[in-house]
This record gives structure tokens, sequence and C-alpha cells, in this order.
């Protein structure tokens, strides 16, 4: 296994599949891996590069990348990842 893609068990420490549903070491509950808040406002950021004045995306476009902000204020992965994909859509267009 790669360390790149290990994933650490949250009590133990010890490196555990991701795909296991508890430890081999110590048998705790593996835990969700946290949000890539940075990565997704980075991809954001790509997507809606020169989205200017004229565009007719604009307008959804910042309402959506709001509602993202919302999302992320609260701490609402999932919201936020339904958000982006919003974005991701009228982008599109």
């Amino acid at each position: 296994m790669k360390t790149a893609n290990a994933y650490r068990c949250h009590a133990c420490y010890a490196i555990m599949n991701p795909a296991w549903s508890t430890c081999a070491s110590c048998d705790a509950p593996r835990q969700p891996e946290k949000p890539d808040w940075y990565g997704a406002w980075r991809e954001l950021a790509t997507l809606t590069h020169g989205i200017g004045d004229q565009d007719h995306r604009l307008s959804p476009v910042i309402a959506g990348l709001n509602q993202c902000d919302n999302a992320f204020q609260k701490g609402d992965w999932t919201a936020f990842q339904q958000a982006a994909e919003r974005v991701r859509v009228i982008v599109r267009r």
C-alpha cells in the first residue's frame, strides 16, 4: 500500500484500508475522511474563471457560489457538494 493512499485509524493510528468498516488492530469504526474544502473551492474558481459581466451565467453562478459559501460556513459538506454541482451545470450551459 502506498503511504499517500494510506488511511490511519483515528483511535490507534494503525494503517488501514479505507474500504474497511473497522480497524483490524483495535476494532474501532472507520471515521469519515475530512472534506477537501480547499480543493473544492479551487475547482470552482477554475471552473468559473472568465465569466464576466456580459455573460448570461453570471447571476446564477454567483447565487450558486453563495450557496456554497453558506454551506461552507455551516460546515455542511453535503450541501456544499450539491450547490457546487449546480454551479457546474450552469457553467456547462
